[in-house]
């Protein structure tokens, strides 16, 4: 993951400490269990800890309507998106992929996304790509869920390739078992579609130079946890 947006959680969480009390994290913490349910517990500390964050941040910045930016808020939400999908979309992903084919002398059979190949002398090797060059618009592409930009026959085969490895990673360890290939198949193209719209509506805007207004990050906030729920209806769909 981007060490941009972890520099920029970490000064919103430094930034706002003054204002942060014991009995404002626990209220906020209690009504983020209760909004995501079940869903709560399979979140990871720092995606909690971001979460939290972010209300509180909101709460901070409230009473200043739009004299202010609120770009830290969707950075911490969105971060929190982020933290989840790269275990489960990514480091576990990996870590499957490796009990089918060790690197080393299967590179060749891996996920184009998920892999960096290099040539030298007529000899290509395989490593598996840095976390540092995962970011939250990366996945859509590591499912294969988006057409490529070109009709290239070996841009089509990367797709393919891509979406074949991920639905049978999704099938065997990703997914709730009570889920058929159909379903499994169907939601790996709305959380495509999902995540994009949360890098192209939210990320980006926040993590560049655009002022994000109350509004802005309120919407945020609605799409991944309060109305549409976009984060808890992944969550709930998987295994973990």
């Amino acid at each position: 993951m981007g060490t941009f947006t972890d520099q920029c959680v970490k000064k919103i969480r430094d930034d706002y400490s003054s204002v942060r009390s014991e009995t404002d994290y626990v209220h906020h913490k209690e009504l983020l269990a209760l909004m995501l349910g079940d869903a709560w517990n399979k979140l990871s500390e720092p995606a909690r800890a971001c979460l939290v964050s972010a209300k509180m941040t909101f709460g901070a910045l409230a009473n200043l309507k739009n004299a202010v930016d609120y770009s830290g808020v969707c950075i911490l939400v969105t971060k929190a998106v982020e933290y989840e999908l790269f275990m489960r979309f990514f480091s576990d992903y990996v870590v499957h992929v490796t009990s089918r084919h060790p690197i080393e002398v299967e590179g060749a059979k891996w996920p184009p996304e998920i892999v960096d190949a290099v040539e030298r002398r007529g000899v290509r090797t395989y490593s598996v790509k840095q976390g540092k060059k995962i970011t939250l618009g990366s996945y859509p592409f590591i499912l294969g869920a988006f057409p490529t930009k070109t009709d290239k026959p070996s841009a089509v085969a990367d797709r393919e390739k891509n979406w074949t490895a991920f639905l049978e990673y999704a099938k065997e360890r990703l997914f709730d078992a009570k889920y058929d290939d159909e379903d499994i198949q169907l939601m790996m193209l709305d959380y495509a579609d999902s995540i994009d719209r949360i890098v192209n509506k939210y990320r980006n805007p926040s993590a560049h130079r655009n002022a994000i207004t109350m509004q802005s990050a309120s919407d945020c906030f609605a799409y991944v946890v309060e109305v549409q729920q976009v984060l808890r209806k992944m969550l709930d769909s998987f295994r973990y």
